[in-house]
């Protein structure tokens, strides 16, 4: 009796979802798009208007406030340790850098801009937009580290504009990493131009990443003729030079 009635309701309403659902659409979330910033995100004529080695804190604040047309107090103040100095000046703005993307402006011992960093927030440039932005860079390097993972890393070197770009993740495979057109790229970093050697010291004398890639210059390779010709330096090479001192 129980059989009987289930498979008359069975099929009574079987028929009725299937109506209920018809008027249903299911899409799928919409791709990311490939270029989510306009080249004027890299080519920003608002660099120009901070002197490195000159702007202390409070010029920098201003100068901010001014072109990213905030107020003061959404500028984040951070001391160093001793709490007696800026250590760096941190802002926002989802138009220019998306979601959960920053900048920061990093001072110098004696407290005058040394470089300013922008963290790309979500979705990231690809390879390729960089490089339809700004054409090709002057050199670059890239190295992999084998631990218990595959660490990627790709840095960008356009000197003459003291301007680099970086991509760092994890692999989460036992293959050798790899560079391709449309790898994201997370940071960019603005200082003042000269030889790719000083613009590398200048990076990373500041900041979060003082004991990381000070030596990276001897990883230092001209831009190929194309991407597929990009060359990843090995674990060897990379510790000769002292990138990432093996742990």
């Amino acid at each position: 009796m129980k059989t009987g009635l289930f498979r008359r309701l069975q099929s009574t309403l079987l028929p009725v979802w299937a109506v209920i659902l018809s008027g249903c659409t299911f899409s799928a979330p919409p791709p990311l798009p490939t270029h989510p910033f306009s080249c004027a995100s890299f080519t920003d004529s608002r660099w120009s208007e901070f002197t490195y080695g000159m702007d202390g804190p409070a010029d920098v604040i201003s100068t901010v406030a001014r072109l990213w047309e905030i107020e003061r107090e959404q500028i984040q103040v951070n001391l160093t340790s001793r709490g007696d100095e800026v250590w760096n000046l941190q802002w926002s703005s989802i138009g220019t850098i998306g979601l959960f993307g920053e900048y920061r402006a990093w001072f110098q011992d004696n407290q005058k801009l040394a470089k300013i960093s922008v963290k790309w927030g979500n979705p990231r440039p690809t390879l390729s937009q960089i490089l339809d932005c700004l054409g090709n860079p002057d050199s670059y390097y890239a190295f992999y580290t084998r631990f218990e993972v595959t660490h990627s890393n790709l840095v960008l070197i356009y000197a003459d504009r003291g301007i680099v770009i970086r991509h760092s993740s994890i692999v989460r495979s036992s293959e050798p990493a790899r560079l391709y057109p449309a790898m994201r790229m997370d940071r960019f970093i603005v200082v003042p131009p000269g030889a790719a050697e000083r613009v590398i010291t200048d990076m990373y004398s500041y900041g979060f990443e003082v004991r990381y890639h000070v030596n990276a210059v001897c990883l230092l390779e001209p831009w190929p003729s194309s991407i597929d010709e990009l060359e990843i330096s090995s674990d060897e090479e990379r510790i000769q030079c002292g990138v990432f001192p093996k742990s």
